[in-house]
């Protein structure tokens, strides 16, 4: 099955060129060879992502309860992806 993680819409992320050039470290993403990476928030980066790869993007009208910190991202890979 494939991993879950829940980011609040706050949580900063660091991206490259490529869509899925995505980390929440510039450690991570300079491991993987990008370069200069940019920081955004998590709703701008996954969105952005997701647009340009072709995943599905659903975004849910007032959610009852509400999450904690407001509108959160649920990001879904399967463990062969993260290595």
């Amino acid at each position: 099955p494939p991993r879950s993680t829940l980011f609040p819409y706050t949580t900063l992320f660091r991206s490259g060129p490529a869509p899925e050039d995505l980390a929440q470290t510039t450690a991570e993403l300079a491991d993987r060879g990008v370069a200069d990476p940019v920081t955004e928030r998590a709703d701008a980066a996954l969105a952005r992502a997701a647009a340009m790869t072709g995943a599905q993007l659903y975004f849910v009208p007032d959610p009852d309860p509400a999450p904690e910190d407001g509108v959160c991202a649920l990001l879904r890979v399967p463990d062969s992806a993260v290595g």
